[in-house]
C-alpha cells in the first residue's frame, strides 16, 4: 500500500481516499494494469458539496494528468470515481535505470478554491525490477521470458539429451497427451540447465513482498549465477517455450517452479489457495520443483520440504493486455501461467527430497536424463510429490 499524506484546511473533514501500487514500472503499461485502484471522494465536511473538481498529477510526471468532475457528493457520503483510465508515459518509464520516488498529487477543488490535497509516495522501478507481491502479483510473469535466445539454446540442448536417452527429441509440449511424455521434456531441460554449472546466490530479504532485480536467461547463463526467482523464471521460460505449462510459486522468502504434466492451467493469474496445488500434486497432475537444486549448492536429502500450507494474502486476478514486449519485461501471459503465493508450514528454504517411482512404471530401463551420476535430477528436485520417471 503506497503511503500517503493528506493536507489543507479541510483535511479532517472532506478526504482523498487513494489506493495506489507502491511500486510501478513498464509492465504497468505493457499490460495495461492500473497503478490507481481506487479513488475516492468522502464528505463528512457538515454540508453537501456541489460542482467538484478533483486534479490528478504526478511528479515526475509519468502519468498524464487526470481531471474529474463531480456534480454533487451529499453529506456524510463517498463518491468513488470509476473511470481510472490514465495514461502511462511508457518512454519515461523505460528509461528509467534506477529505482527512484515518485509522487501521485491528488486536489480536490470547489468553485475554484482548493478544499483539500492528498500526496501518495510510490517508487518507480527499471524494467528489470519486479515489485513485488504488493503491486501488481500477476506482473511476475511478465518475467517469464521464452523467446530469450538463451532459451533457444537451452532447448537445442535438452532435445540432445532427449535423443541420447533413446527418446523422441522434439519439444513438442502436450502433443503425445501424456504425463510421461511432459516429464521427460520437462526432466531434458532440468539437465541441460544443470550443464551450464549456475551458482546460487542469495535473494534480497523479503523480496516476495518488496520485488528485486530480476536477471534475464542470457545474463543467468553468461554470467552464471541467479536468486531462487531468477533460477525459477529461468527454468518457467524454458518450460513454456518447449510448450509445457509453468507454474511459479512464491512463499515466504521463497521461489520455485511447478509444471503441469496434463495441458491444464488455474484459469485464474493469482492463486492463493494452497489445497489447489496439493490437489494437482496428489493426482499426479503437476510437479513442484525446487529450482535451486540445480545449482548443485544445496546438499541433496539433507531435509524434506513440507507443501504451503496458509495463505499470506487476499485473493487478487486482473486482466492483462495485448501489449508489446520489451527486452526486460513482457505481456504476462492470457493462459499456461498462474502465481502461487502463500506462507510455508515452516520458515526454512525448501529442499528437495527423493520422491518414490511413478506408480505406472513403464520404461524402467530408459537411460538417465543428465549430465553425469553426480548432478542434480529433476525427480531429486521434486518437492511434496510421488511423480517420478524412471528416466531420472
Amino acid at each position: 500500500m503506497a503511503d500517503q499524506t493528506e493536507v489543507g484546511e479541510a483535511a479532517g473533514e472532506l478526504k482523498v481516499n487513494c489506493t495506489a501500487a507502491d511500486n510501478v514500472n513498464i509492465a504497468f503499461y505493457q499490460n495495461a494494469v492500473p497503478i490507481i485502484r481506487e479513488l475516492a471522494i468522502e464528505n463528512a465536511i457538515g454540508r453537501d458539496l456541489s460542482d467538484l473538481s478533483v486534479h490528478l498529477t504526478a511528479d515526475p510526471p509519468f502519468i498524464t494528468p487526470g481531471v474529474w468532475r463531480i456534480q454533487h457528493v451529499a453529506n456524510q457520503a463517498t463518491h468513488h470515481i470509476r473511470s481510472l483510465d490514465l495514461n502511462l508515459d511508457a518512454a519515461f518509464l523505460a528509461g528509467i535505470n534506477a529505482s527512484m520516488r515518485a509522487q501521485l498529487r491528488i486536489h480536490v477543488h470547489a468553485a475554484g478554491e482548493k478544499l483539500v490535497e492528498k500526496i501518495v509516495e510510490l517508487n518507480l522501478l527499471p524494467p528489470s525490477h519486479w515489485g513485488g507481491v504488493n503491486a501488481a502479483p500477476e506482473l511476475l510473469a511478465a518475467f517469464v521470458r521464452p523467446t530469450d535466445p538463451s532459451v533457444d539454446v537451452i532447448l537445442r540442448e535438452a532435445s540432445g539429451k532427449l535423443a541420447a536417452a533413446g527418446r523422441d527429441d522434439a519439444m513438442d509440449g502436450y502433443r503425445k497427451k501424456t504425463k510421461t511424455r511432459a516429464w521427460e521434456i520437462a526432466d531434458a531441460v532440468w539437465a541441460a540447465l544443470v550443464s551450464h554449472s549456475i551458482a546460487y546466490v542469495l535473494p534480497p530479504k523479503s523480496f516476495e513482498r518488496s520485488g528485486q532485480q530480476i536477471r534475464g536467461p542470457s545474463e543467468i547463463l553468461s554470467r552464471k549465477v541467479g536468486t531462487c526467482l531468477d533460477l525459477t523464471l529461468l527454468y518457467a521460460s524454458c518450460l513454456e517455450q518447449a510448450g509445457l505449462n509453468p507454474v511459479l510459486v512464491l512463499t515466504e522468502g521463497h521461489a520455485f517452479v511447478g509444471v503441469w504434466l496434463v495441458d491444464e492451467d488455474f484459469s485464474s493469474l493469482v492463486i492463493d489457495d494452497p489445497q489447489m496445488l496439493r490437489k494437482r500434486v496428489q493426482l499426479e497432475e503437476m510437479v513442484l520443483v525446487e529450482t535451486t537444486v540445480l545449482t548443485g549448492s544445496i546438499q541433496r536429502g539433507s531435509n524434506k520440504p513440507s507443501m504451503p500450507e496458509q495463505s499470506l494474502l487476499p485473493r487478487t486476478q486482473r486482466p492483462c493486455s495485448s501489449s508489446p514486449l520489451t527486452s526486460s519485461a513482457r505481456e504476462a501471459p492470457r493462459s499456461g501461467h498462474s502465481i502461487y503465493r502463500g506462507a510455508l508450514s515452516r520458515p526454512s528454504r525448501l529442499l528437495a527430497h527423493h520422491p518414490s517411482h511413478m506408480r505406472s512404471a513403464r520404461s524402467q530401463n530408459l537411460k538417465r536424463i543428465s549430465t553425469s551420476p553426480a548432478s542434480p535430477s529433476l525427480k531429486e528436485a521434486q518437492i511434496g510429490s510421488r511423480f517420478g520417471s524412471a528416466i531420472c
